[in-house]
């Protein structure tokens, strides 16, 4: 009897022990869990940030080039203008060459057919 109490007392303090460590295993995975949940949240809030980073740099280049484009069609504007200037300036100067080139042939002209006056002979 006293070796049968002996058994059941080792065996009673084994199971308190088990049953210590039983619980001990699941508060430290509750605490796991708890902290893959949390990882696994950070997780998705870091994607929901890299998407939006990458939404914004995508709408940075956009207005970039958009801006850049701007400033190529003001260039082009500018350069068409300037090059009509001086087509409008070129041809105004030829034109003006060719009235007086038009004005010196008609004089030259008139002094050909003009007749002399008639001598009082």
């Amino acid at each position: 009897m006293a070796q049968e109490r002996l058994v059941n007392e080792n065996l009673t303090k084994d199971k308190q022990l088990l049953v210590a460590e039983i619980t001990n295993l699941q508060s430290q995975l509750t605490r796991k869990d708890q902290q893959l949940k949390k990882v696994e949240q950070e997780l998705v809030t870091q994607k929901e940030e890299n998407i939006s980073l990458r939404q914004q740099l995508a709408d940075y280049q956009i207005t970039s080039l958009v801006s850049q484009i701007k400033l190529l069609e003001e260039e082009l504007v500018a350069h068409q203008n300037s090059q009509d200037n001086y087509l409008v300036t070129k041809t105004q100067e030829d034109l003006s060459k060719l009235q007086n080139r038009l004005e010196d042939q008609t004089k030259q002209y008139k002094a050909c057919i003009q007749i002399p006056p008639k001598s009082s002979n």
